[in-house]
């Protein structure tokens, strides 16, 4: 009869429900199982690639320690104040460490400042040209410092032609 075939294939339906739920149940017993072996894999991958990110920036302030002692002669604090200002203005500003760098020895050596205060003085100057020209105005500083201390400016002043020159 109609009902009777119909009963069955409801049965037939049920049963093959069932047993894809149980497929699906022992699929996720199977798969939290391997998740809980994964975790600590999961966990080590990110310590490695922390301990790699430090390692990476641990050499980068490293080597910048040493362009900034070379160029200065600082060691100790100074050394340090140094490089956490050259740090500073890189990233506040986008410009390069070694640009950075190189105009603040010139402007040191040439107006006769601490290689920390013509960062300073940089600074302002950086501050007034923007991120747009700062790499210009480091280079106009590298590039005429001598001339204009030459001509009796300040590194003050000098910065301030520059800035509005770039």
């Amino acid at each position: 009869s109609i009902i009777s075939d119909h009963n069955k294939k409801i049965r037939g339906t049920t049963k093959a429900t069932n047993q894809a739920t149980k497929g699906w149940q022992s699929f996720g017993k199977n798969m939290r199982g391997a998740l809980k072996g994964l975790i600590p894999l999961l966990a080590l991958s990110e310590i490695v690639n922390a301990a790699k990110a430090v390692n990476d920036l641990t050499i980068q302030y490293t080597k910048l320690r040493g362009a900034i002692s070379r160029y200065t002669g600082d060691t100790g604090p100074a050394l340090e104040e140094s490089v956490q200002q050259v740090k500073a203005l890189e990233k506040t500003f986008e410009v390069s460490t070694d640009s950075i760098i190189e105009a603040g020895n010139a402007a040191a050596k040439e107006f006769k400042v601490s290689f920390g205060d013509s960062l300073a003085i940089i600074e302002k100057g950086l501050l007034a040209v923007g991120e747009a020209g700062g790499q210009e105005l480091l280079t106009q500083i590298d590039e005429y410092s001598t001339q204009f201390a030459d001509l009796g400016f300040t590194l003050e002043d000098f910065v301030t032609i520059a800035a509005q020159a770039s």
